[in-house]
């Protein structure tokens, strides 16, 4: 995982956040995720299910839709936090 990739991994293991990335059609998403421990879903005797992302991509529950979802790294434009910007792509 890139340095960046590691940093929104941790920002999202401590808090709910809003990401904004480009999906592969172009379009803008923006998608209120996690990975709290606490906030994942419960599977098969109380254990919660983590992801384990691939080198490029990021899996990160949809708090909003009730699902995993994944993201490619270098696809995220921007992270929110409490309406405070935590992360934005540099612009080139």
């Amino acid at each position: 995982m890139t340095e960046v990739g590691d940093k929104i991994i941790a920002l999202l293991k401590e808090h709910e956040c809003y990401v904004t990335f480009k999906k592969k059609d172009g379009s803008l998403r923006t998608m209120f995720c996690t990975l709290k421990p606490e906030k994942l879903p419960l599977v098969e005797e109380g254990i919660k299910k983590v992801h384990t992302p691939c080198e490029r991509t990021i899996s990160a529950y949809d708090l909003e839709a009730n699902g995993w979802r994944s993201f490619i790294v270098e696809n995220v434009e921007d992270i929110l936090i409490d309406s405070i910007m935590v992360l934005q792509k540099e612009k080139v």
